[in-house]
């Protein structure tokens, strides 16, 4: 049984993290499902960071009725920092980490907790589905089959499928052993947002001896805003941090020849990534008086050496892919500019439109 986990005679226990900002409207049903989990031998770390809404007290009032509960105060430091505190606080012997707007099913860690012991892995990774504020019903089941474990190489075969379906790239649908993170000081990075998450499991895949995948979707990933961008979250730094994370993740192949097809669909989505997400969100943050700063910018990502050698035998997936591989080898950045503001204006302004426009291949925005 996933609960009865044993070490010596003792039940492990489990540190579940959960860093918490102006999150007073879905706080409860988080922790709700949290203490509620199968498995009992829990702590629950909430770290407030430094909320102006009613999130601090209502984390307070639950450590008032739950011994297990602990709660840090800190200056509005960015959600790593708040897991790190998390991290460093966690006497568990495994981590888990629950985001404040979601909510996780009642058997979840004890699922991971039991999957995690089978081979001994570093770490654990699940599935997960896309929950519709609005309704409340499931939009969507994200999970990786065929399920079981996988040493090193045998990951760096299938990671490719892992990173694009958004398995390997979130920290809320996995496990991790506590040991492993903490002797390797294994941290989130509070300099890469919004891509912390990823760099934190790729130093976790370099340093970790196994990996176990399963195939159940017990985390509940909520959609409050259908049509937006990762959390609205846009950084005048977003083509850096897509380089780096890209390189980083090449980094994990040592012997490329042996991984033709895997390095091929990397560096596609890559450059698809830049055309269909990373320049468009860049002239949203720029705006019309920054023209000129957005189109510099713009020529810089136009001379990117993996985008053009991956341009000429990219797919296009959608009309809108093809119009932006069209402007870019045109170098018509002033369309790319006027295109991604009408984006922009139907998203904010008629989001009806905006969304019969994803459904007819409409340029996918990644997950929080």
């Amino acid at each position: 049984s996933p609960d009865l986990l044993i070490r010596g005679d003792e039940v492990k226990k489990i540190s579940v993290i959960v860093p918490v900002y102006n999150a007073e409207k879905y706080l409860p049903r988080c922790i709700e499902s949290i203490l509620h989990q199968t498995y009992e031998n829990i702590e629950l770390i909430l770290v407030n960071d430094g909320s102006t809404d009613t999130s601090g007290s209502i984390c307070d009032s639950y450590a008032v009725r739950d011994s297990r509960v602990q709660v840090v105060h800190q200056a509005n430091s960015g959600v790593s920092a708040a897991r790190n505190a998390g991290i460093h606080l966690a006497a568990g012997e495994y981590l888990q980490f629950v985001d404040s707007d979601d909510y996780i099913d009642a058997n979840m860690t004890g699922i991971m907790a039991a999957a995690l012991e089978k081979n001994t892995a570093s770490v654990v990774m699940c599935g997960y589905k896309r929950i519709d504020s609005s309704t409340g019903q499931c939009m969507q089941t994200v999970c990786f089959e065929p399920d079981g474990f996988y040493s090193y190489d045998e990951l760096l075969n299938i990671f490719v499928d892992l990173y694009l379906q958004w398995v390997i790239n979130l920290c809320w649908n996995k496990m991790y052993r506590a040991r492993m993170i903490k002797e390797n000081s294994i941290l989130f990075a509070g300099d890469i947002n919004p891509a912390e998450d990823v760099f934190f499991n790729l130093d976790v895949i370099k340093k970790g001896t196994g990996f176990e995948i399963t195939a159940v979707c017990p985390y509940n990933y909520v959609i409050y805003d259908y049509g937006s961008t990762l959390s609205g979250k846009i950084r005048p730094n977003m083509y850096e941090i897509h380089k780096l994370l890209f390189e980083t993740v090449m980094s994990l192949y040592e012997d490329r020849s042996l991984y033709s097809e895997q390095i091929y669909n990397l560096e596609m989505d890559y450059s698809r990534g830049l055309i269909t997400r990373i320049i468009l969100q860049l002239a949203v943050l720029y705006g019309w008086k920054n023209y000129r700063a957005y189109l510099g910018k713009a020529r810089e990502i136009r001379t990117d050496e993996i985008l053009n050698k991956s341009l000429n035998s990219m797919e296009s997936k959608s009309w809108q892919e093809r119009l932006m591989k069209f402007l870019i080898r045109n170098d018509m950045f002033f369309s790319i500019f006027v295109f991604a503001r009408l984006k922009r204006y139907f998203r904010e302004r008629v989001p009806g439109i905006f969304r019969v426009l994803r459904k007819g291949g409409g340029i996918q925005m990644p997950s929080r």
